[in-house]
């Protein structure tokens, strides 16, 4: 090229000269389990399929993190299934040409435009748990940063992209603005979870009754602190990165 293109310039151009009805598409930095492309490719063969995804799992296997994308990935593939998965991991995904839309360059996720103008076209995205792609562990990949840049993605898709996402089956768009938004109000329910508790159980008894209890369990709670410490950390940067979005204006790509 004679400019330097930005990423999704550079999926729009390779689309426009692909020979090709079928498209993979990877981030450069993944490491996949042999035959990946294969098995997705294999799964296009029905119709109303518009995206293969492939399935995330860690390559360390902590623990908690190991459980807990096992079962996002157990809901996804399901969810599969019975009708459409609600993600297309950018790390490895494959489509039809004819589904294939030209991706917006003012919004942050290009897998994000996928899922949605595939499911606008009402057709079926399905997660393939045999087409692997390693990655590093939740509590390596949520830190500030990535947090910040995954809200103001989504409200930036939000605010360029709704007239789109409004073209989604009805009960379609439910399950996908559950998937993708229903997180950005946790920080506000849990505010005022704990407003409520304040205005409700001021009596010292109530405090008592419940810091009893709380020392009580937290030793079986002990494994489930690096739940709570993601949580605390989700919360925290994603209410930050709303502020900064409304209130301070930063819109950046």
């Amino acid at each position: 090229n004679e400019r330097h293109l930005l990423k999704i310039e550079n999926i729009n151009l390779a689309v426009e000269i692909a020979k090709n009805d079928y498209f993979v598409f990877s981030d450069c930095r993944q490491k996949m389990k042999k035959d990946s492309i294969p098995v997705l490719i294999n799964n296009l063969i029905e119709k109303n399929i518009g995206v293969a995804a492939g399935t995330l799992i860690n390559m360390k296997k902590g623990k908690f993190h190991h459980s807990f994308r096992s079962s996002l990935n157990r809901m996804n593939i399901a969810k599969g299934k019975l009708g459409s998965s609600m993600n297309v991991y950018g790390a490895l995904y494959a489509m039809h040409r004819s589904t294939y839309r030209p991706i917006p360059t003012n919004i942050l996720f290009d897998d994000l435009y996928v899922l949605t103008s595939t499911l606008a076209q009402r057709k079926r995205v399905v997660q393939i748990p045999n087409a692997i792609i390693y990655e590093v562990n939740f509590d390596t990949y949520y830190q500030e940063e990535r947090i910040q840049r995954l809200t103001r993605g989504l409200l930036i898709f939000w605010t360029t992209q709704y007239r789109l996402i409004f073209k989604i089956p009805p009960i379609t768009l439910f399950h996908f603005m559950m998937s993708k938004y229903a997180k950005l109000l946790v920080p506000y329910l849990m505010i005022q979870l704990v407003v409520l508790f304040l205005i409700y159980n001021h009596q010292n008894l109530y405090i008592f009754i419940i810091s009893l209890i709380f020392i009580l369990i937290t030793p079986l709670l002990y494994k489930w602190i690096p739940f709570f410490k993601l949580s605390i950390r989700l919360i925290y940067y994603t209410l930050k990165a709303e502020y900064l979005f409304y209130v301070k204006k930063q819109r950046s790509i």
